[in-house]
C-alpha cells in the first residue's frame, strides 16, 4: 500500500508523502477517469498546500471531476473523525498517450561534468531528507559548468509497487 511505497521518504524523522507521489497519483486518476481513447494525462497549475505525514489510519484520496479537468488529493482519518485535509490540487488534461523519444546521449553530452552522487545524497541528508533505500536510485549525475542543467542515471527498479512512475524515481 501507500505506506510501503513511500516509507523511505523521511523528512526530519517523519514519513512525508513526496511531491512526485502526488503527481503520479493525479496522473493515474485522470487517466483512469477518461472514458475515451485518450489514455494519458498532462497536469497543469499544480498546487501543493499541506504536507502529508503518512501514518496508520489515514485515508488518502484523489478526486477527479467528471471531465478529468480538475483533481484534488486529500486525506482524512479512516474512522471519519476529524476534518479532511487537501494536500494537492490542479488541472488535468486528457491526452493521447504517446511514447516520446528522449535523446539520453545528447542530454548527457550537454552535462559533461560528473557529480559525486554520494556527496549529493549527503547534502540531502543534511537538509533533513533522510532517503531510505527505495529513494536512493541515483547511479550517476552530470551537470553543466554553471549547474543550471543536470542529467542523472537511475538504478533499474525491480518493484514498481503498483505505479508506472515510482515516486522515488521522480523525487
Amino acid at each position: 500500500g501507500l505506506h510501503a511505497t513511500v516509507a523511505d521518504h523521511v523528512v526530519y524523522g517523519r514519513i512525508v508523502f513526496p511531491g512526485a507521489g502526488y503527481l503520479e497519483m493525479a496522473r493515474a486518476a485522470a487517466c483512469a477517469s477518461c472514458q475515451s481513447a485518450l489514455s494519458g494525462a498532462v497536469l497543469h497549475r499544480v498546487y501543493f498546500m499541506q504536507p502529508l505525514v503518512v501514518s496508520d489510519g489515514l485515508l488518502v484520496a484523489c478526486a477527479v471531476d467528471a471531465d478529468a479537468r480538475r483533481f484534488e488529493i486529500s486525506s482524512s482519518l479512516v474512522d471519519g473523525q476529524g476534518e479532511q485535509t487537501v494536500h494537492c490540487a490542479g488541472d488535468a488534461e486528457a491526452v493521447e498517450a504517446t511514447s516520446s523519444a528522449f535523446d539520453t546521449l545528447a542530454t548527457v553530452a550537454a552535462c559533461p561534468h560528473p557529480v559525486d552522487a554520494r556527496v549529493l545524497c549527503a547534502g540531502f541528508h543534511s537538509a533533513g531528507l533522510e532517503y531510505g533505500p527505495a529513494f536512493r536510485a541515483l547511479d550517476a549525475v552530470w551537470t553543466t559548468r554553471s549547474g543550471a542543467q543536470a542529467a542523472a542515471s537511475l538504478r533499474r527498479r525491480s518493484d514498481m509497487q503498483g505505479t508506472q512512475a515510482h515516486p522515488g524515481d521522480l523525487d
